[in-house]
């Protein structure tokens, strides 16, 4: 990987909006923040054949992992929690936006034949934190506010 980014370049005071709450039994003893960037992107196709396409495509960009994930929407946020622990960061948000743009031609190259480049647009960018929870109960585990998988520490 190349140089990395710092937490001083990319921050936020938001979190994608939890949708799922620990199970039963489970006491909640810490917080943590893990960074995502979202793009919502216009494109622009030019096929080989057929006509032009326009699509709009939704990125989430693993700020920490660098790995690209196309999603559904645009995500739901809410205040960070005050007080939890922050995974730094390690792409800058320049990084962020080539990351993304990446994944974005990459998917166009297995979905359709690609007769030019991508014309490629931001329409929104939203940089907020995933919420995992450290809980207690039969063991320390960690939980994804978003999925709900429980995993063993």
């Amino acid at each position: 990987m190349q140089e990395t980014g710092s937490m001083d370049e990319w921050s936020s005071d938001r979190a994608i909006k939890p949708l799922r709450a620990p199970p039963e039994g489970y006491e909640t003893v810490g917080t943590v923040l893990y960074p995502y960037t979202v793009y919502s992107l216009r494109v622009g196709v030019r096929r080989l054949r057929g006509e032009p396409l326009q699509l709009r495509l939704i990125v989430y960009v693993d700020m920490v992992r660098a790995k690209g994930l196309l999603g559904d929407a645009m995500p739901e946020t809410v205040e960070a929690p005050r007080g939890a622990e922050r995974i730094p960061a390690r792409l800058s948000p320049q990084q962020a936006l080539r990351l993304a743009r990446r994944t974005t031609i990459y998917f166009l190259m297995r979905k359709f034949r690609i007769g030019l480049p991508p014309i490629i647009e931001v329409e929104e960018e939203e940089r907020a934190y995933k919420i995992f929870l450290l809980v207690e109960g039969g063991g320390r585990h960690v939980f994804d506010t978003l999925t709900g998988v429980l995993e063993p520490l």
